[in-house]
């Protein structure tokens, strides 16, 4: 087993090549007509940036978070009831404060910040020039569905800072990968697949010191949303609509094709830019352990969007900007280093 083992590690390239070329080949083959998807699709309307909008307006005209959000999600028939319908304050807050011009100036700053953190990091590694401007380019043309319609979205906060937390990642100095990731959940729960992603690689590689880091980011987001529960329960009232719960298991075609509608893939056929998406995610893990975080994250995301949302929940696959597409400029690298890698000999400690 233990031969097995490595020999695998020494074609990890080869291996991840394979699994990428059969995943491609099974949605190509799999895929539903996109016509087939549509009333599945239009359910990831505007509704939820309305609400959102209203609520940091309730906001900024002085009204506390939870008793403003309370009464637009009443009015708007959304539920209150389990605590997580509700969004925690962050973003409203920001909003109101420096309003949708504010937010936009803050959005394109933090998608430029992950494209240059990203550029420095692989500039650094040795990357070579066009790996390097390649990722610059697709990380921030990456976030342009985030300037245009989905700022008041928290999932798209929560990916752009995903996507800087990773650039940012030095195994055994992770404390600002850490309290970006901490950040990202306090916009979105989901941070937490992120979070996990990263303990996962500090038990791999059994570094204690770095999971002690990990658990504690967790730990402060569980203590964040402790307070976030304690808050939206002091407004609920008798009557107030409950979730009718989640695990739609709408697929991954929804995550792809709504993946593909909220980046500039959605000009070619959601076949094929679902195609692209998979392959950019599996070039992700040839830039060293930032790209194996952010892979891990992505296909957390993927199957939270697969498996967990339902029909109108579509703009979760928002997790996955602005970085996802910069994974293409790998792809040549993973390329030639498989070709490498199958030119092994197949034997121990190749």
């Amino acid at each position: 087993m233990a031969n097995l083992l490595a020999r695998l590690r020494a074609r990890h390239a080869l291996c991840l090549l394979a699994l990428c070329v059969l995943s491609l080949v099974t949605w190509i083959a799999t895929a539903p007509a996109p016509a087939s998807m549509a009333s599945v699709l239009e359910y990831s309307g505007p509704t939820d940036v309305d609400l959102y909008t209203a609520i940091a307006a309730r906001v900024a005209g002085g009204e506390s978070y939870y008793a403003a959000a309370a009464a637009e999600h009443r009015a708007n028939l959304y539920p209150l009831v389990p605590f997580y319908t509700v969004r925690p304050p962050i973003l409203a807050w920001l909003q109101a404060l420096l309003g949708l011009g504010g937010l936009q100036v803050l959005g394109c700053f933090l998608t430029l910040a992950g494209a240059a953190a990203w550029s420095v990091r692989l500039h650094k590694s040795g990357y070579g020039a066009a790996e390097v401007v390649g990722v610059c380019l697709l990380y921030a043309l990456g976030g342009f569905y985030f300037y245009a319609a989905a700022l008041p979205l928290h999932d798209a906060w929560a990916g752009a800072l995903a996507g800087l937390a990773a650039a940012l990642y030095r195994p055994g100095h992770v404390i600002w990968t850490v309290a970006l990731a901490v950040l990202a959940s306090c916009f979105r729960e989901f941070g937490l697949i992120f979070l996990g992603g990263g303990l996962a690689l500090s038990v791999m590689r059994r570094d204690w010191r770095e999971f002690g880091m990990w658990v504690a980011g967790i730990g402060a987001v569980a203590f964040v949303y402790a307070g976030h529960a304690w808050a939206v329960m002091q407004v609920w009232m008798a009557g107030d609509m409950a979730s009718p719960g989640w695990f739609g298991a709408q697929g991954t075609a929804f995550a792809l094709f709504n993946a593909t509608g909220f980046s500039l893939l959605r000009i070619f056929d959601r076949i094929a830019g679902g195609a692209v998406l998979i392959a950019a995610l599996f070039g992700w893990t040839m830039a060293k352990r930032g790209g194996r975080l952010i892979f891990l994250f992505g296909i957390g995301a993927l199957m939270l969007v697969s498996l967990i949302a339902r029909g109108n929940n579509g703009y979760w696959a928002l997790l996955l900007f602005p970085w996802i597409l910069a994974g293409a400029a790998f792809l040549p690298r993973l390329v030639v280093k498989a070709w490498r890698q199958a030119r092994l000999p197949f034997i121990a400690g190749a």
